[in-house]
């Protein structure tokens, strides 16, 4: 999976901690571990030791499904984890790089705090970036070296617009260029568009309709129902 970079989104990983999941003792037998596993619909837990230390998470394909004799301090755990003062792009990161459905989070002491869980981190993203504020859609390719973010909040606030969220994602083919994606807090954008292509920006996409509004918030529910079935 990869995540784009959002505009204006401040919150550490103490703040994204889930407070109803527990981690698993080192042990506890690893039927338990799958049993937490599918209450809280991760694929990945925190284990610490009878001491309270942290150890690691364990991943649900490394659990011996034939051997019921196992206890989780005995499996092969992996020792990642972010402190809890790490901004919410260094949880995101953590969870890309590892290929994680949640993460632990341990103070400065290395003693462990809680967790955070993929679901957590998308639902706050998804807050932080007014997915469900009403507002159009504008897509602008730019290139690397003209993207100046003064100038774009120029032009959206000179058609009396504010920008709500905004994202630029560097395209994977060499070609130097980033796909900058607007959120605007009105939904007619037809002379901001006219203005764009007058500064000499060119538009991928735009999207201005209630009809999309409504398809983009149900897709976002979709997406948390679907990580919380």
């Amino acid at each position: 999976m990869s995540f784009p970079f959002f505009f204006v989104v401040s919150m550490t990983s103490h703040q994204l901690l889930h407070h109803n999941i527990p981690p698993l003792q080192e042990t506890d037998p690893h039927s338990k571990a799958l049993a937490q596993m599918q209450r809280f619909h991760v694929q990945h837990l925190p284990v610490i030791a009878q001491d309270q230390q942290y150890m690691g998470m364990l991943d649900e394909c490394t659990i011996p499904y034939l051997d019921q004799s196992a206890t989780v301090g005995k499996l092969p755990l992996l020792r990642i984890f972010v402190f809890d003062t790490a901004h919410v792009y260094e949880v995101l990161k953590c969870i890309q790089v590892h290929q994680l459905s949640a993460v632990a989070v341990l103070n400065h002491q290395e003693e462990y705090v809680g967790i955070i869980t993929l679901s957590s981190v998308l639902s706050y993203m998804a807050v932080a970036n007014s997915v469900q504020e009403i507002g159009g859609i504008i897509s602008l390719e730019i290139g690397e070296y003209d993207y100046v973010l003064s100038e774009i909040a120029r032009i959206v606030e000179a058609n009396d617009a504010k920008i709500l969220s905004l994202f630029a994602i560097p395209r994977n083919d060499n070609s130097h260029l980033l796909d900058v994606t607007l959120k605007i807090n009105r939904t007619d954008l037809d002379m901001l568009i006219t203005d764009f292509e007058r500064y000499g920006y060119e538009i991928r996409a735009t999207y201005q309709t209630n009809e999309y509004q409504d398809s983009a918030v149900e897709h976002y529910h979709s997406l948390m129902n679907y990580l919380n079935i």
